[in-house]
């Protein structure tokens, strides 16, 4: 089995995949090339925890350039089509940032899918941090 890389508030820790980070920063797979950036609730911007993550996709693509996906994706506090507007916003911001920083806009596709595909199942109306996030494979 990998490792994952979680970065959190104190630094760079490793740790065995796939687990999940007690508090929803920011997760990365080296390995399998996937990553896993958190949002803050009902926001769109990326966290200083999430630009760390952002930063190491491209430097490696930089070093090794291929295809970007970023995948979006809310917890279900709001309703569907708010959920799908905010997880699109959040893939946007994650785009802008790769292509701020080097990484060509035509490499990089996204996709929206609101509140469909939680991480962790909820109930409608029930906020969960490790819900909002993106997915960025490469």
């Amino acid at each position: 089995m990998g490792k994952a890389w979680i970065i959190g508030v104190a630094g760079l820790i490793m740790a065995p995949a796939p687990a999940l980070p007690a508090s929803p920063v920011a997760a990365t797979d080296p390995v399998n090339r996937s990553w896993t950036v958190y949002f803050d609730f009902d926001s769109s911007w990326v966290t200083p925890e999430g630009g760390a993550v952002l930063d190491v996709i491209a430097a490696q693509y930089a070093q090794t350039p291929a295809p970007i996906r970023i995948e979006g994706h809310t917890d279900r506090a709001n309703d569907a089509a708010y959920d799908l507007g905010l997880s699109r916003r959040m893939a946007e911001s994650a785009k802008a940032y790769l292509v701020a920083k080097g990484v060509p806009a035509t490499a990089i596709t996204i996709e929206a899918y609101g509140d469909t595909r939680p991480r962790i199942p909820t109930d409608a109306g029930v906020r969960e941090p490790l819900n909002r996030r993106v997915e960025i494979s490469m």
